[in-house]
């Protein structure tokens, strides 16, 4: 280094340098060993249950972490930060283990001991925590529990805190999948505990947050709005704002048109239209839609017999209140016709109807039905015919009847597909209605019926029977009280030809013909049946070992046949975690002989066992 210099003079620069560096051997930042190192101690785990981490505590700078001897089967230790976590897989007895942590300057160790203690016999799981918004059914999952012994496990939930003015309640909470209504927003717990006869578990709870609903936001008001004092034609886009009450003028059949234009508004600024008694074949319409695509109907007083919306879509009808102009003489509709993206929201409906054929995307959701007083009769409050992707969703409907069985008076279902695709009906209370509380005809095809609260329905809470077919459909959570049965399906008429959608009419129909008599691929999941009607014998009817009841008739739809006994398709039907009420037989599914594969026992459902050796279902009490 350095050669030019003297020797002496080269040796004190390179001091002078390597001290500079910090590389003296007095700088005074040698690493120190570790010290202190410390974990909870005694621990008592137990096999098969996750162990909660433990962390440890230490005085300095650690390169690695180990262990001897080696922790039981299922626990580590991490290396890096010394945690030791996992799940001990067999019970053993207090064992003390040396952990040791190191770094280059030396180590530091400390004595832990651990007891894993065998499972329990019973152990209850209550599943995972939820996130709902106010207003919804909650359904909770302790299909992990799990018995040691064997045999089946009785559940006991219970909600051990909820917001304050809350009523919730289970409405099944012996199931292993129970119900709750989720009434207000706040947090709800719940515990479970199960047993297998011999054993109780300890409990485990679940925690549900519930959201307060989102607000609805009100449609944009258009900077050009223009008045309107009297009946007219709408047909140029724009917010149109009623000034007054209107009614059809005599001798004219109409009120308010809206008809081929785009994105028109109207606004009644809670005044009234209305419309009048039919003139022979004439309907007097308050208001008429055809042919617009985009429009909005808000803030109207509708006292109709009669409003179609026809070949239109993105329309909206909300915070209207339609009322019946003939009152007891005649129910009163509102009809959509071939419709698409259709959303009838947050309107009041009384002694009048909602309906749509040959539709699709439509969704009716938040409004309030009900019976007019005076008004003896009402077949439904929704209903769609040859549609797809209906949405009838958390919908308050109350059809005034109160009884007795076999008595017309008030409405009879809440709910009507026909031949539907892929519908949702969800979330609805249906209340007070002397036939099925939900009801199809024709085939129900990839559908959803699920978390609907039921109440005096007199003939049950789901039923069909006129062309019933059902492929690929779910019934769900579903609560049905004060009814003769949970469902009550059987089969009515033969199969229909093409078109028989109009039939007999001209011009033809286009709808495909019945293939078969279908029931096949349905799931029924966590639904529950309680305090039932005096008089009532099964939980549910459902003759599919005898072909659904079917005796051979056929109605007058051109060209309808009678099914061959080939053309009977039941296969592959799913019951599980339905709670029927134990006052009754379980649901009966036809006679003798049993033919497998028609019905399928998903488990744990709740019935009192039939007496037939071969019954489908295994019921638990």
């Amino acid at each position: 280094m350095w050669p030019q210099l003297p020797r002496v003079l080269a040796i004190l620069i390179a001091s002078v340098a390597l001290a500079a560096c910090g590389g003296g051997s007095d700088s005074g930042d040698r690493m120190a060993p570790p010290s202190s190192l410390s974990y909870t101690s005694p621990v008592q785990a137990t096999a098969e249950e996750a162990l909660v981490p433990l962390m440890p505590t230490v005085t300095g700078s650690v390169a690695s972490y180990s262990v001897s001897p080696a922790l039981p089967a299922g626990l580590t230790i991490s290396p890096v930060t010394g945690v030791i976590s996992g799940t001990p897989t067999t019970a053993s007895a207090a064992t003390t283990f040396t952990i040791t942590a190191s770094n280059s300057a030396g180590s530091t160790s400390f004595v832990w001991q651990l007891t894993v203690l065998p499972p329990p016999p019973v152990t209850a799981n209550a599943g995972t925590s939820q996130s709902v918004s106010a207003g919804s059914f909650v359904t909770l999952d302790g299909s992990a529990s799990r018995t040691r012994v064997g045999g089946s496990l009785a559940y006991k939930w219970e909600l051990t805190s909820m917001p304050s003015g809350s009523a919730a309640a289970f409405a099944s909470p012996s199931s292993v999948k129970p119900i709750f209504l989720a009434d207000l927003h706040g947090t709800y717990t719940a515990s479970l505990t199960v047993s297998d006869g011999a054993y109780r578990s300890t409990a485990s709870n679940v925690s549900v947050t519930v959201t307060a609903p989102v607000p609805r936001v009100p449609p944009p008001t258009a900077a050009d709005t223009v008045p309107i004092s009297q009946c007219q034609a709408i047909t140029k886009p724009g917010n149109y704002l009623l000034t007054r009450d209107l009614s059809v003028p005599d001798g004219a059949y109409e009120c308010i048109t809206i008809h081929d234009t785009t994105n028109a508004v109207l606004d009644c600024g809670n005044h009234m239209l209305s419309g009048g008694i039919p003139d022979g074949q004439f309907r007097i319409r308050a208001l008429s839609i055809r042919n617009v695509q985009g429009f909005s109907v808000i803030k109207c007083r509708l006292h109709i017999e009669w409003i179609q919306v026809v070949d239109s879509a993105n329309g909206r009808f909300t915070d209207n209140t339609f009322t019946n102009v003939e009152r007891d003489v005649h129910q009163a509709h509102l009809v959509f016709l071939r419709g698409q993206d259709m959303l009838v929201a947050y309107n009041t409906f009384v002694g009048v109807t909602v309906s749509q054929n040959f539709g699709d995307s439509m969704t009716v959701t938040n409004n309030r039905f009900a019976l007019e007083p005076g008004v003896t009769y009402l077949t439904w409050f929704v209903d769609s015919h040859f549609a797809t992707r209906t949405r009838i969703v958390a919908n308050a409907m109350d059809g005034g009847w109160h009884g007795p069985q076999g008595s017309r008076y008030g409405a009879d279902n809440g709910v009507l597909l026909g031949d539907a695709t892929d519908a949702l009906v969800q979330n609805n209370t249906i209340a007070n209605v002397f036939g099925a509380a939900i009801e199809w005809t024709g085939t129900l095809r990839s559908s959803t019926v699920a978390a609907n609260y039921i109440v005096n329905a007199g003939d049950g809470g789901f039923g069909a029977w006129y062309w019933n077919s059902s492929v690929g459909s779910r019934f769900q959570q579903n609560i049905v009280d004060d009814a003769p049965l949970m469902f009550n399906f059987y089969r009515i008429y033969g199969l229909r030809a093409a078109g028989h959608e109009c039939s007999p009419c001209e011009p033809p129909g286009t709808w495909p013909a019945d293939t078969a008599v279908m029931f096949r691929d349905n799931v029924f999941d966590g639904n529950v049946l309680r305090n039932v009607m005096p008089g009532a014998v099964a939980a549910g009817w459902l003759p599919v070992f005898n072909q659904l009841g079917y005796l051979g008739s056929v109605s007058g739809y051109i060209g309808e046949r009678v099914p061959t006994a080939e053309e009977f398709e039941f296969v592959n039907n799913t019951f599980r975690n339905n709670v029927f009420d134990m006052t009754l037989d379980a649901p009966l599914f036809g006679y003798n002989p049993v033919v497998p594969g028609m019905i399928v026992d998903g488990g744990f459902n709740v019935c009192r066992q039939p007496a037939t050796p071969d019954y489908p279902l295994k019921c638990t009490l």
